[in-house]
């Protein structure tokens, strides 16, 4: 996660050399919270007149955590275009993938892509670098535990290198 935030937003939100306790903090918070909402069962995804009556308050917290998660990517946004703005255009120094999405030039002097397909592009990516990597690993040891000789040998190469404790 160090690394995509590092590479997508220009800093990054854990680790030692992270953007601030702050802001931090309030990145963890949001992703956190959204992860969690996207877990629950909700009874709207199955039955549709459940949306109308949220009898558990989930999808109120859904557009809570929507809005902050917006806020959020709009605060970043507008770093990065004040920064641009500061350097007159130049692109000195490290660019992520924000600057590369602002400095896309459309038609008319526009913007390539506004700001909700370039919001939109940011929560993909994050949520593609967290859930690919969790799956992918779940999937791994689904496919391991029913190949007992497949397990064997890695329980095998596992005591070998790292040992047995």
């Amino acid at each position: 996660m160090i690394n995509v935030t590092r590479m997508l937003l220009g800093k990054q939100y854990f680790g030692a050399g992270s953007a601030g306790p702050e802001e931090a903090m309030e990145f963890m918070n949001i992703t956190h919270e959204l992860f969690w909402l996207l877990g629950l069962i909700n009874l709207g995804d199955y039955l549709p007149i459940w949306i109308w009556i949220d009898p558990f308050g989930c999808e109120k917290k859904m557009r809570d955590v929507e809005k902050k998660v917006d806020e959020f990517h709009k605060k970043i946004i507008e770093k990065h275009r004040k920064v641009r703005n500061d350097q007159n255009g130049d692109e000195k120094g490290e660019m992520d993938f924000v600057d590369i999405f602002l400095s896309l030039s459309g038609e008319d002097g526009k913007e390539h892509m506004d700001d909700v397909e370039i919001k939109a592009l940011i929560q993909d990516m994050i949520a593609a670098a967290t859930d690919t990597s969790a799956m992918t690993n779940e999937w791994a040891m689904a496919v391991v535990i029913k190949h007992l000789r497949v397990l064997r040998k890695i329980q095998e190469e596992l005591d070998e290198v790292v040992g047995l404790h």
